[in-house]
C-alpha cells in the first residue's frame, strides 16, 4: 500500500470515529457497522473485504456475532485477531447486560421473570438450562447453570436442583432453558421433566413457581401455557421414579433439618 492509499485509509477511519462519537451507530449499515468495528482488530489494512466476506456467508450484523470463533476465523480476509473481536463483542454485551440486574431482585409474575432470564440467554448457540433459587418473598438468591449442550437426563438434572434448593433453604425455584431453534413452543420433555421436578421439589417443601422457555427475544410460561403440572394427582410415576434409596433418603433429612431451622 503506497502513502497516498495510506492516507485515503486514515481519513477513511477518522470520519468513521467521528461520525460514530457524534451520532452512534445510527445511520451506520451493517456493512459500514462491521468494516469500523475491524478497524481495532486490523490496524494497517482495508477492512471493508473482510466486513463483505462476513455478511455474504452470515448474512446479518447479528448472524456475524452469534457465528463461533472458527468460523468467523476461517472466512476470508478475517483470522485470529478479528474472530476474537467479534466474539467478545457479544460476551462484554452479555455481562452489561447481567450487570445491570440488582441483587435480590424480585420475580413476582411471569413479566419479571422473562425480563430477568433473557440476558442469561443472549447470543447462546446451544441449549442451555439454569436454575434460579428464591427466598420466601420470591427474591433472587442464585443462578446456576444446570446443564450445558448435553443433558445428563432428567432425574439426574433434577435431584442437582433439588439438592441445591434445600442447601440454600429457598422457597422456590424457576427453571428455565433456551431453544437455539427459535421455536419458543414447549417440547413433550420440557412437560414432562417439569413434572418430574415439580414432584421433586414437592417432597423437600420447595415450589416450582414456573419453567420459562426462551427462544431469542420471546419467552413462554409453562404455567401460563396451560400446561404447567403441579405436584400431587393420582400419576405417582414421578415420585416413584426418584426413590432411588439413598439419594430420596438424604433428602428427606436435609428437608427435617430446613424445618428445624425455621422453627428455631
Amino acid at each position: 500500500m503506497d502513502e497516498k492509499e495510506k492516507a485515503r485509509h486514515r481519513g477513511h477511519r477518522h470520519r468513521s470515529r467521528e461520525r460514530f462519537l457524534e451520532h452512534g451507530l445510527e445511520g451506520f449499515k451493517d456493512l459500514d457497522a462491521l468494516e469500523f468495528l475491524l478497524q481495532y482488530a486490523v490496524p494497517r489494512r482495508d477492512t471493508t473485504p473482510a466486513a463483505q466476506a462476513l455478511l455474504a456467508r452470515f448474512g446479518t450484523l447479528s448472524d456475524v456475532l452469534n457465528a463461533s470463533y472458527e468460523e468467523l476465523r476461517d472466512t476470508k480476509d478475517v483470522g485470529e485477531g478479528a474472530a476474537v473481536l467479534l466474539k467478545l463483542i457479544p460476551a462484554v454485551s452479555k455481562r452489561y447486560m447481567l450487570a445491570l440486574t440488582p441483587e435480590k431482585i424480585q420475580l413476582k409474575d411471569v413479566k419479571e421473570m422473562g425480563r430477568f432470564l433473557l440476558p442469561y440467554f443472549m447470543y447462546e448457540r446451544e441449549e442451555l438450562l439454569l436454575a434460579v433459587y428464591l427466598d420466601n418473598r420470591d427474591r433472587v438468591m442464585r443462578v446456576d447453570e444446570i446443564s450445558r449442550g448435553t443433558v445428563d437426563g432428567t432425574a439426574v438434572l433434577t435431584r442437582k436442583i433439588a439438592t441445591t434448593a434445600l442447601m440454600l433453604h429457598a422457597a422456590g425455584v424457576i427453571v428455565s432453558h433456551n431453544h437455539p431453534s427459535g421455536e419458543v413452543d414447549p417440547s413433550a420433555e420440557d412437560l414432562a421433566s417439569t413434572r418430574m421436578l415439580g414432584f421433586a421439589l414437592a417432597l423437600v417443601d420447595v415450589r416450582l413457581r414456573d419453567h420459562i422457555v426462551v427462544a431469542g427475544s420471546r419467552y413462554l410460561s409453562l404455567c401460563e401455557y396451560g400446561q404447567f403440572l403441579e405436584a400431587g394427582g393420582d400419576d405417582e410415576m414421578p415420585v416413584k421414579q426418584l426413590h432411588d434409596g439413598e439419594w430420596y433418603e438424604r433428602l428427606q433429612v436435609q428437608n427435617r433439618e430446613k424445618k428445624d431451622l425455621q422453627k428455631e
